[in-house]
C-alpha cells in the first residue's frame, strides 16, 4: 500500500499546476452554453454526450475553474489504475495487483490525462470495468450479465469513439475463447447498437474536415516503436528511435511472458494491447495524425502493456523487491524533481502563467504579438491589450506585401511590444513552413525598429518584451 501513496498525493498536489489548454478550452466553451447548444456543439466535433453532459451539471454545481472541471478527469485516473490493480488480484494475489496500481499511476500518459479536463480516463475506467465484468461472467454468463455488459458498453461508446478499440478487443477476447461467449457477445452487440441514432445525426451535421489534417504525416520509426511506451518523448529524435525499437522488443518478449502468468486476464489485455496497432498505423498513413497527437486514444493499450510486462518480471520471485523498489522511486524522483512535464506524451504551454506574467509586468495596455499555433487559451487568460495572432499577422503581409513588418501590427510608437513565441510552432510541418515567415525572421525584423528590454522563459514560452519604436535618425546635422 505504501507504494500507492506517492503517487496519489502527487495527482492531487499538481491538478492546478497549469493553466487549461487547448483542447480544455473546447471543454470550457462547451459547459459554458446552453444544454441544447452544448449537444448540438460537440455532436459536429464527433464526441458522445455523456461526458459533457455529466460535465454541463457539474459545472453549474462546482463551477468552472481549472480544480473543478478536472476532478472528474482526476477521480476517473485514480480508479482506472483500482480497476487495473482488481483484474489482477483473482489471478496474481495483492503483491502483483498493488504493484501494478502503483506503477500505473506512475505512467506518464495516465498522470497527464488525469489531470486534464477531458474525457479519456472515464472511457479507460468504464472499458477496465467492462473487462472486470466479462471476466467474472463469461463461463456463467446470464441475462443479467448481458443486460449490464451491454449498458457498460453503451457508457463506452457514448462517452468517446476511442472505446470501440477496446470493445472490438473484448469482442475479439469472448469470440476466440475455446467456447465462443455468445450471450456476451450480444451484450456488446446491444451496447454499441445504443450509438447509431448519435453516429446518424453527427454524418449529417458534422463539421467539415480539415483538409491540412490529410496531409501525409507517418513516420517509420513512429511505427515501428509503437510497443515502447517509455519512448514516447523520444520518437521525434532519430537519433534515439533504434534504441526505443530495441525497448520495445524487449518488453514485447516480457509482454509474452506475462500473458502466460495471468492466464484468461492476460489474454484479454494482449488484445487491449495489440489490437489498436493496425488501428494506428492506419491513422498515421492516412495522415491524421502520429503517436504524439493521437496517443489520447491508446491509454487502456498502455495501461494493459504496463500490466502485462509487470507481470513477465515479476514471475521471477527473487526480482520483485528490486524493480517494484527500483520502478516506483525512478518515476517518483523524475516528477518531484520537475521532470514529469517534460516526459509527458504532449507538452502544452501554460498560458495561464504567460498571463499572469503579462500582468505582473505591467503590459495589461501593450499590444501583444502572439507567435503559437493556438490562440484560445491565451485570450481565455488574458483580457486586456491587442492581441495579434500568427495567422492575422500572416493575412496583414498577404494582403499589403510593401508595407514593413512593424506597420501591420497596431503598436503604438510610444508604447512597447510584447511577443509571445510557443516552442510548438517550431514544429509545424516542413510543407506549411514554407509558406508563412519564421518567428525569427519575424523577431529579427522587429528588433531592426525597436530594443530588445528583456527577455524570459515561462511555462514553455518564450516572452519578450520590446522596447517602443526608435524614430528613424536624420543622415546629418540639421541646418
Amino acid at each position: 500500500m505504501v507504494l500507492t501513496l506517492p503517487p496519489l498525493i502527487l495527482y492531487f498536489c499538481t491538478l492546478n499546476d497549469t493553466g487549461f489548454w487547448i483542447d480544455e478550452i473546447y471543454t470550457l466553451d462547451a459547459v459554458g452554453r446552453s444544454f441544447v447548444d452544448m449537444l448540438a456543439n460537440r455532436l459536429k466535433a464527433g464526441h458522445g454526450p455523456l461526458y459533457f453532459s455529466f460535465l454541463w451539471g457539474w459545472a453549474r454545481i462546482f463551477g468552472e475553474s481549472e480544480i473543478s472541471l478536472r476532478l472528474p478527469a482526476l477521480l476517473g485516473g485514480l480508479a482506472t489504475a483500482g480497476v487495473a490493480a482488481g483484474l489482477l488480484l483473482r489471478h496474481c494475489g495483492r503483491r502483483l495487483s498493488l504493484t501494478v496500481a502503483a506503477l500505473v499511476l506512475l505512467n506518464t500518459s495516465l498522470f497527464q490525462l488525469s489531470r486534464t479536463a477531458r474525457m479519456y480516463t472515464p472511457v479507460a475506467l468504464v472499458v477496465l470495468l467492462t473487462a472486470w465484468w466479462v471476466l467474472t461472467r463469461e463461463d456463467r454468463p446470464d441475462r443479467t450479465a448481458t443486460l449490464v455488459l451491454a449498458g457498460l458498453t453503451a457508457i463506452a461508446f457514448h462517452l468517446h469513439y476511442s472505446s470501440a478499440l477496446y470493445i472490438g478487443g473484448l469482442a475479439g477476447y469472448l469470440f476466440f475463447r475455446p467456447r465462443p461467449a455468445w450471450r456476451l457477445l450480444a451484450g456488446l452487440g446491444l451496447g454499441g447498437a445504443t450509438v447509431l441514432p448519435w453516429v446518424m445525426v453527427f454524418l449529417v451535421y458534422r463539421s467539415p474536415i480539415d483538409p491540412v489534417a490529410w496531409l501525409p504525416a507517418a513516420r517509420v520509426q513512429t511505427v515501428l516503436c509503437y510497443p515502447s511506451t517509455l519512448a514516447y518523448p523520444y520518437w521525434g529524435n532519430a537519433v534515439v528511435w533504434p534504441l526505443a525499437l530495441a525497448v520495445g522488443l524487449l518488453i514485447a518478449g516480457l509482454a509474452w511472458r506475462g500473458i502466460h502468468e495471468l492466464g484468461d486476464g492476460g489474454r484479454l489485455l494482449a488484445w487491449f494491447w495489440l489490437l489498436p496497432w493496425p488501428v494506428m498505423i492506419g491513422l498515421m498513413m492516412l495522415g491524421v495524425g502520429d503517436i504524439l497527437s493521437v496517443h489520447r486514444y491508446f491509454l487502456v493499450s498502455a495501461i494493459a502493456q504496463l500490466a502485462l510486462v509487470t507481470a513477465g518480471i515479476l514471475s521471477w520471485r527473487h526480482l520483485w523487491p528490486a524493480f517494484a523498489t527500483a520502478a516506483s522511486a525512478a518515476w517518483i524522483a523524475a516528477h518531484v524533481f520537475g521532470l514529469g512535464h517534460s516526459l509527458t506524451i504532449y507538452p502544452a504551454p501554460d498560458w495561464r502563467a504567460a498571463a499572469h506574467h503579462l500582468s505582473s509586468a505591467g503590459g495589461e495596455s501593450a499590444p501583444i504579438l502572439l507567435l503559437a499555433r493556438f490562440h484560445e487559451p491565451f485570450r481565455h487568460y488574458y483580457t486586456a491589450g491587442t492581441i495579434l495572432t500568427y495567422d492575422e499577422l500572416e493575412k496583414s503581409i498577404a494582403e499589403t506585401p510593401r508595407h514593413g513588418l512593424a506597420e501591420r501590427i497596431p503598436w503604438p510608437a510610444d508604447k512597447p511590444l510584447w511577443i509571445i513565441i510557443s516552442r510548438r510552432v517550431y514544429k509545424r510541418r516542413p510543407r506549411e513552413l514554407s509558406r508563412r515567415l519564421s518567428p525569427d525572421q519575424i523577431v529579427g525584423e522587429l528588433l531592426t525598429t525597436a530594443p530588445l528590454l528583456d527577455a524570459v522563459e515561462v511555462g514553455g514560452l518564450r516572452i519578450l518584451h520590446v522596447g517602443p519604436r526608435q524614430s528613424a535618425q536624420p543622415d546629418g546635422p540639421p541646418e
